[in-house]
């Protein structure tokens, strides 16, 4: 059942950190009603049980920081999330109560789901989403060695973070960190380097982000060449959000058309984002397809197929360039790319 109210705690208290455990669920949906109040796009957050049955079943992995009494002053977890491989897992959702946000809360917690969680759970590796409205969770990106990889424009929904002071619709910055199978991520099970097909459109920014992943790929910047089978594309709403994401497995002669009926059809939404398989021969035909419906780059996903993704993106409105503080240079150096490519595509 949906929890109702915030559960009062008092400041001041120590804290351990540590895995998650059933009595803490009232604790952690409290946290996201502190936070969000009724504005996070994920209904199912707010009800403990669901919490307890996600972490039973293993699609979240949820850390704490709890006191003596039990209660829940931050969390972060491990979870599966959108992408088709259900190896790569997302770490996020690193929430601190205002009062205990001068302690090193997050910090801890992200260093034990790095370092304690994500080691023992099946997974290949792990992306995350830090927001862009501060630069705490990008610092604490930064501080398990996650490579930047991607910009989101617009991604989370203004409610959610209007009491986190946001302007609008919050950014985020997407990294990688690879986990478990390092030797896989390095090459395919027949000792073939991984192959990126990629549009020649973007060569300067896809090597530039290309050049500090943890494994190699051969990059083939090749003409457009769709496939002569049927485009496979499945596709995800989440509304509250505002966001459509469509998973472009195979690109084929047809996926023109299906990429304009798509996009058609998704006139409610305020984001939608195309996660391209570069795995496919067809994806730097999709990329170029989508430039002239005025989607514009994003960035890469490493794992996403397995193989890896390319993610293209379209905004309603003009994205919140202006408002997004970022950490590193490299993000910097990424936006600046990105708006860029927004701007040739909306001129």
């Amino acid at each position: 059942m949906r929890i109702q109210q915030e559960l009062p705690v008092e400041p001041g208290q120590d804290f351990v950190v540590d895995g998650f455990l059933p009595r803490d669920a009232p604790g952690v949906a409290s946290l996201f009603l502190s936070i969000y109040g009724n504005s996070y796009p994920m209904e199912t957050y707010y009800d403990p049980e669901w919490i307890i049955q996600g972490n039973a079943g293993g699609s979240i992995c949820t850390a704490v920081a709890r006191t003596a009494r039990g209660d829940i002053v931050a969390q972060g977890a491990i979870f599966r999330s959108s992408p088709p491989n259900p190896r790569l897992f997302e770490l996020g959702q690193f929430l601190v109560l205002k009062s205990y946000r001068r302690t090193l809360a997050a910090y801890e917690i992200n260093r034990y789901l790095a370092e304690q969680v994500a080691p023992r759970t099946p997974l290949c590796g792990y992306y995350s989403e830090a927001v862009c409205n501060h630069t705490v969770t990008q610092k604490a990106t930064q501080l398990t060695g996650a490579c930047e990889v991607a910009i989101e424009m617009d991604l989370m929904p203004f409610d959610a973070y209007r009491r986190e002071g946001a302007t609008g619709r919050v950014s985020c910055v997407m990294a990688y960190t690879a986990i478990n199978d390092q030797r896989l991520d390095e090459q395919t099970s027949d000792n073939r380097t991984r192959v990126a097909y990629l549009p020649a459109a973007y060569r300067r920014e896809l090597e530039y982000l290309h050049a500090d992943l943890p494994a190699r790929r051969q990059l083939v910047f090749d003409s457009p060449q769709p496939g002569d089978l049927p485009s496979e594309i499945a596709r995800q709403s989440f509304p509250q959000a505002g966001v459509e994401r469509f998973q472009v497995s195979r690109t084929g002669a047809d996926f023109a058309g299906a990429a304009e009926r798509l996009i058609d059809r998704s006139d409610a939404a305020e984001v939608l984002q195309w996660f391209i398989n570069t795995g496919d021969p067809g994806a730097p035909a999709a990329a170029e397809v989508l430039r002239t419906l005025g989607c514009f780059l994003g960035g890469i996903v490493p794992r996403w197929f397995d193989s890896d993704a390319l993610l293209m993106q379209r905004t309603r409105n003009r994205p919140g360039f202006e408002s997004a503080r970022l950490l590193t240079d490299k993000a910097k150096w990424l936006l600046h790319h990105i708006r860029q490519d927004w701007e040739r595509t909306h001129n």
